[in-house]
């Protein structure tokens, strides 16, 4: 026996019609939420497939010594390199970790901290880590072996400014979870610098620490020298909030004050409330009986 199909009906192309538009929607929404993020991916992409590296190791070609950044590439005057080495990778295997960790670091921060600013963190922050390694590499050659050794070494990859990208948007969460994020983001970038001691790991570390001191200043504040909360305390009372400061938010901003209290006494008395309505209603179920 063979199966008849039935014919679309004109409930199911009504569907159908439905969903295209909502579909276009959510792909509108995502590019105009992430629309900086999205941009260098792309751009990374197809620069990846115009010049071949996407399946030929740049690291391997004459093309990685024009346009990767580093000391070398600043003494022959490539200072261009600052852009062109931030969209490339040295292996193909390496561009899924290069795109996917921008389109997730960044992203991220673009949602926390909207597209302007984050733009501003994740180029800042790129620019710090690559020109000041390239300063402190300097500076140092000849009085300290590990200079010396990274002196000719060269990298590309944009991590130094999603890592920056990633601090500085750290200003925007509630404690504890913002001193737990600036923990972990030092933690590292401390230790991969400490034992691990390469090129991009310095560059990291720069890259960490500069949007650490930008994050408060994106959102209006000075940034305050204090030991990170990385667990809650608590509140004193029901729906306190000790300070703006202490919760992450730029002064005047009283709706998400208001919205932080409400959602601190609804975790409070939540529970209790829900007990109190069940003793209420239990003698009424017994006089109904």
């Amino acid at each position: 026996m063979t199966e008849q199909t039935e014919p679309p009906t004109d409930s199911d192309e009504a569907e159908a019609a439905e969903a295209a538009p909502v579909a276009s929607n959510r792909v509108v929404r995502v590019l105009r939420t992430f629309p900086f993020t999205l941009g260098v991916v792309a751009l990374m992409l197809v620069l990846s497939v115009a010049t071949g590296t996407l399946w030929n190791a740049l690291n391997q070609r004459d093309l990685f010594q024009t346009v990767a950044y580093g000391l070398p590439s600043f003494q022959a005057g490539r200072w261009y390199t600052v852009v062109t080495g931030a969209l490339f990778a040295l292996t193909p295997m390496q561009y899924l970790a290069v795109t996917g960790g921008f389109a997730v670091l960044v992203g991220w921060s673009e949602w926390r901290l909207g597209t302007r600013k984050v733009a501003v963190a994740t180029i800042s922050a790129q620019l710090v880590g690559i020109l000041g390694s390239a300063l402190v590499i300097a500076l140092l050659d000849g009085r300290w072996d590990w200079a010396t050794r990274v002196a000719n070494d060269l990298d590309v990859g944009f991590s130094a400014g999603a890592l920056g990208a990633v601090a500085a948007a750290s200003a925007t969460l509630l404690p504890p979870w913002r001193g737990r994020l600036r923990f972990a983001l030092v933690l590292y970038s401390v230790i991969a610098f400490l034992y691990i001691g390469l090129l991009w790991d310095l560059e990291h570390l720069l890259a960490v620490g500069f949007g650490l001191a930008l994050g408060p200043f994106l959102l209006g504040r000075r940034p305050a020298l204090r030991a990170p909360r990385l667990a809650d305390g608590g509140c004193r009372r029901p729906g306190h909030v000790r300070h703006r400061r202490d919760i992450g938010l730029p002064r005047g901003d009283e709706d998400l004050i208001r919205i932080h209290r409400q959602s601190v006494l609804r975790r409070q008395y939540g529970a209790q409330l829900s007990i109190a309505v069940r003793q209420q209603r239990a003698p009424v179920t017994e006089l109904t009986e």
